[in-house]
């Protein structure tokens, strides 16, 4: 009985770890896009170019991959490294933030509810959770995997659409080689200090 449970405990929080590489990769897609990731992560593209969004994001899995393979959480990872006494207060400032955080995400999504389609905040903020709930009581960790996946294919049709429009019916860029065009003319008279010969690529 214990054995089975344990089992079913593990699955259910790891998903039998039989997760693929693709499904591992749009899930941390969809988890990480928000409004500070993609700030930041352009932004390191402008300073740094082509290799900004890369380092950006591999500080943050590399070193876990290799020094970690096998966690399941950053406190576990905290532990390992620093001991107890550094778990306690990773602990409590991780539920904090996860609290604050998903706070932070069921009103946004309940004002857009409310926007849309005139849904009470309230109610929103009440439905909204409760979906969440009964697929991942249902499914476990390979339900979120599966959700987000679908999260990482809206979120690239809508940024797909979105620079489409602008790239394409916008009056001051017109077309992608006005945008490129413009772009090499700002690089020219105020290059990044930072980039090795002016070059985009470095």
């Amino acid at each position: 009985m214990s054995s089975r449970f344990f089992a079913d405990i593990c699955f259910l929080n790891t998903a039998g770890r039989s997760v693929k590489t693709g499904l591992i990769a749009s899930v941390i897609v969809s988890q990480w896009t928000w409004a500070a990731t993609i700030l930041q992560s352009s932004n390191v593209a402008w300073q740094y170019d082509v290799s900004g969004p890369f380092w950006y994001a591999s500080g943050a899995t590399i070193q876990i991959k290799r020094k970690a393979p096998n966690a399941h959480t950053v406190c576990e990872i905290v532990r390992a490294r620093w001991g107890r006494a550094a778990h306690a207060v990773f602990l409590v400032f991780c539920l904090m933030t996860n609290v604050i955080v998903t706070a932070m995400l069921l009103l946004g999504g309940s004002a857009v509810a409310n926007a849309l389609k005139g849904i009470n905040v309230y109610a929103a903020s009440f439905l909204i959770p409760l979906g969440v709930v009964v697929y991942t009581l249902a499914g476990g960790l390979k339900a979120t995997f599966l959700t987000s996946y679908i999260h990482s294919v809206v979120v690239h049709v809508v940024l797909v659409v979105f620079v489409f429009l602008v790239y394409t019916s916008s009056h001051r860029l017109g077309s992608p080689r006005m945008v490129h065009d413009h772009l090499c003319l700002f690089w020219s008279s105020s290059p990044p200090m930072r980039v090795l010969r002016t070059s985009s690529v470095t």
